[in-house]
Formats: structure tokens, sequence, C-alpha cells
């Protein structure tokens, strides 16, 4: 092979070299092109994922962090980088973050952890931790690492189980009302029969002073008991209220001078009426009995001067807020005072019965009890707010009414001209010690009286009896039927019969609710002659001249 023929072999083997050059210079292009775009799809991706992402060494320090990441600490990726992220760690969760981090080089798979990071000024944060090992472009370890915000999850878990808290504690607090309404209903039968025959012992002309004396005592403290069970009625929300539209504006001003006598000079009772204030439906007792204890409870909590201020407003409740309390419009009673306020483990017991931080013989513990077993008798909500230092604040949320104030039913009328010793009343009480009490207080009364122990007795004496009887005297909770029932069925077959209702647990009287229907005579037990006789009086009084 000659020389020409030696460089043409050269040109074209640097021909077929170029072309491959140029289809590899090509291929090189596009693979560039390729990574180029993937270069800028990670950048988009780590700039703008909702997530936060960064890059660790081996001992914690920021290689790399997106916008994301930084937005969870509230921090600028400046100020990240270079630093070692366990500094932001909250310090109670600071060993776990650490235990996880120098464990990820021995782990095949990622792993997850939740931990609190600090947000400026000094605002912890719940984040989910994944991490997995992984090597950088030098090939040196490192760690990647996603963040993701749980703060909400963890609130929402939080209120759930405040919630739930608060839902054991309502049942407990109506277990324990049930309980307080059985024991006070039995205690005021027997307060009846202490005081009842205390007062027919009194009534004896020829009865020693000396006896009289002891006697007194005896009927004080039997007062006194009787004043306890009625807390715990109320408290059990069994006690008879009598309900009607009620201002609150006119309820407090009516007894503020008394409330600021009783607070003292040295506090500062405040309070300033509400103009377009939404009616309410409550006993007007209950609610004086509602407040004066809240501001005494508020007195107690201050030493030497402070401020006790009384709030209303109109309000809307979410169920989905108070879950004890349909939705709806309330209007809202709060007494805030500046006092000594209360730590975490006496808010949690407040309204239970007979818990008291006053010393001994100084307080019931019944008082707050009261409060709670009012207001939800009366389908309303209380809650209470304190710190130790910072005073207290208690919320009463009580239903708008919308009616009209339910009218007084008429009594029937009859003939006139009969005296007492004419009127013919039947009694019907299932424990024999009152029903013999009461039987004597009102023959004493100059009253001609049948007794009967239980509805089928009465209802025998009411179809055996030839002569019309003027009153029934029941128990509303008796065995076979209720008071109400019985009184139906008698005056189907007396019917000018007047009905007056009595019981030492009144829950029932007409409706479970514990309210008493207007026009319906109610006695409660314990109660004395004199009430028994005022009431006979009353029933009867449209027809005696």
């Amino acid at each position: 092979m000659g020389p020409s023929e030696s460089v043409d072999r050269l040109i074209q083997d640097l021909r077929t070299h170029q072309l491959e050059l140029e289809v590899q210079n090509e291929e090189l292009r596009r693979t560039q092109q390729k990574l180029e775009a993937a270069r800028q799809s990670y950048s988009d991706l780590f700039v703008h994922a909702p997530i936060g992402y960064c890059t660790l060494d081996l001992e914690g320090r920021v290689l790399q962090v997106n916008p994301a990441a930084c937005a969870l600490l509230g921090l600028k990726p400046a100020q990240l980088v270079g630093q070692k992220l366990g500094r932001y760690v909250f310090s109670e969760d600071q060993d776990d973050y650490y235990l996880q981090l120098r464990g990820l080089p021995y782990q095949e798979q990622a792993c997850s952890w939740e931990l609190r990071l600090l947000q400026p000024p000094s605002k912890a944060c719940w984040v989910q931790f994944t991490a997995a090992a992984g090597q950088g472009l030098d090939g040196s370890d490192l760690v990647r690492l996603t963040l993701v915000g749980v703060e909400e999850r963890h609130r929402a878990a939080e209120e759930k189980a405040r919630l739930e808290a608060q839902l054991q504690q309502a049942r407990k607090l109506d277990s324990i009302g049930r309980l307080a309404g059985g024991i006070a209903h039995d205690f005021n039968n027997m307060l009846f029969v202490i005081l009842g025959n205390a007062d027919l012992i009194a009534d004896r002309e020829d009865l020693e002073e000396s006896v009289r004396s002891e006697l007194q005592e005896i009927r004080a403290a039997a007062q006194r008991s009787a004043e306890t069970t009625a807390q715990l009625l109320a408290f059990a929300r069994q006690q008879v209220v009598a309900p009607r539209a009620l201002d609150l504006n006119e309820a407090v001003a009516q007894v503020y001078k008394m409330l600021s006598r009783l607070i003292g000079e040295d506090i500062e009772l405040r309070w300033h009426p509400v103009a377009d204030l939404w009616p309410v439906k409550i006993d007007p007792t209950q609610f004086d009995q509602i407040l004066t204890n809240l501001c005494l409870n508020a007195r107690d909590a201050i030493a030497g001067g402070g401020r006790i201020e009384v709030e209303l407003a109109n309000c809307v409740l979410q169920q989905e807020c108070e879950p004890d309390a349909p939705s709806g419009d309330y209007v809202l009673m709060q007494v805030s005072d500046n006092g000594c306020g209360m730590p975490p483990e006496v808010l949690e017991n407040i309204f239970e019965p007979f818990f008291t931080t006053k010393e001994l013989g100084q307080g019931t513990g019944l008082g707050l009890a009261t409060i709670y077993g009012s207001v939800r008798q009366n389908h309303g909500l209380v809650r209470v707010t304190s710190q130790p230092g910072q005073g207290s604040c208690f919320k009463v949320y009580l239903p708008r009414f919308a009616g009209l104030t339910p009218s007084v039913a008429p009594l029937e009328t009859g003939p006139r001209g009969r005296t007492s010793q004419e009127r013919r009343i039947l009694v019907v009480e299932d424990e024999a010690a009152v029903l013999v009490l009461t039987c004597n207080m009102l023959e004493k009364g100059g009253y001609q009286v049948l007794r009967a122990s239980n509805p089928g007795q009465a209802l025998e004496i009411a179809r055996n009896s030839a002569r019309r009887l003027d009153v029934l005297l029941t128990d509303v909770v008796l065995p076979e039927m209720h008071g109400r029932d019985l009184a139906n069925r008698i005056k189907s077959l007396h019917p000018n019969l007047r009905c007056v209702f009595m019981s030492g647990y009144p829950a029932d009287v007409v409706t479970r609710q514990g309210i008493l229907e207007a026009g319906l005579p109610f006695l409660q037990k314990p109660f004395t002659s004199l009430d028994l006789l005022a009431k006979i009086r009353q029933a009867l009084e449209p027809i005696e001249t």
C-alpha cells in the first residue's frame, strides 16, 4: 500500500472517529439536558415542597434546608445552614432526637418519630421527622430528613382528651348527684319526723322550760341538717323549682346591695346593666343562690382589698365547642375576681360535693356543687378558669328564653260555707312514721283525716267513701304509681278534689326534670305543722267562706 492509500485510509478513519465523537457529544448534550431538567425538578420540588426537607451531616449540622423547613422553625436558611438542628429541638425531646440520629447509619430503612421544635420566641410545635441515611455527591455519609408539622393533630388529640375528661367528670358528678338525691330523700323523711314531733311536743302547755329549751336545740340541729339536705338536692338537680321568665339585669340589681354588704367594704363589687339582654327562664331564688355563692367564693379568695366583677352578655354557643350544651343562644353571667386563684388539681374537683379548700368548720363543700346542679337543672353550662395568683373567672351560660311566662291555672270552684271540721283529707304516704305524724298535724288542725299507706288503699277508700273528699295530700313517689297519677284517678271519683303534693325527693313531682307545674301546690319535706296547715288552707281557700 502506497503513501496515498495510507493517507486516504487515515482520513477515512478520522472521519469515522469524528462521526462517533459527534454522536457521543450529542448523547452527552442530551444527558446533560436531562440532568439539568432533573436538577431543576429537584430544585423546584425542594424549594416549593409543602413539607420540610433538609440534609444533615452525621454530627447533626444542617447542610441544606428548604423554605418549608425554615417556616416550621421561623428562621431563614442562612440562620440554619451550618448550625446543629438539635439546638432547635425542645429540651425534653433532645434525648430522643439524638438517639434516633445516631442509630440511622445502622438502619436499612427510614424511621419516623415525633418531637417538638422551638419557634421564636419560645413557642414549641409538634413535628413528624422521617429520616434515612444517605450519601452525598462526594461519597460522604449524611442524613436526609423530612419534617411535617402535626401541631393541629396534637391539638385535636389534646382537645379530645379534654372533652373526654369533661364528659367523665360530668358522668361522675351525675352519679354522685343521683346518690345524693337518694340519700336526701330518705334523710328528709327522717328529719320531717324529728322536726314534726319536736313541734308537737313543744306545743304542750305543761312542758317544762328546760325540756322546751332542749327541744329547741334538737329542732335547730334538725333545721341545719335540712338546709344541708336542700343543698344536696340542689347539687343533684332534684329540688323543686318554679321557673319564670327573668331579666338578669333586674335580678342582679335586686341583690346587688345585699351582696355589697356581704362581701365587705374592702372589696369592690362592680356591675353594670347591659342593654337588650335576652331573658332566661329560671327560678329567681335559684339564680340568687347561684350569684350569691359565686360572689361569696370570690370574696373568700381575696386577701385584704380586691375586686369582684359581675358581667352579663348575650352569646351564641356552638356544640362542637361545648359538647355539654346544645348549640344556640345563651345569656352569659361572668363572675371574676383578682384573688389567689386555684391550681389545676383544685380546678379538677371544685364541683364535687364536700370538696373544699377552706379550713375545717369554715365550709361544707356544697356551694359550688349546688351551683353546678342548679345550672345544669336549667339546661345551662358552667365553666371556670383560674391560675394561682391570677384570680378566677366563673362563666354561667343560661339558655335564652323566647316563650311566655306560664300562667297559673285557676282552681276549681265549689260549694262554700263548710268549716274546717267538716273537711275530709285523704293522706297517702308509704313511710309509716311520716304518715302518722302528718295525720296528727292535720287532726290537731281540726280536719277529718283518712290515711292510706299505698295507692291501692287510697283508691279503695276513695271508692267506698260515701261522703266527698276535699283534699288529697299525697307523696309524689309511691309504690305502684306516682302521686300525680293517683290524684287523677281519685279525681275521677271526686271531681271537686283538691290535691297537695309532698316529697323529700321531688325530682318527679310532675316531670322528670324536677320542675313544679304552675298551679300544683307542693310541700317540700321536711315541713312544719304551720307549713302544712297553711298549704291546706291555700288549697281550700276558693271554697271557704
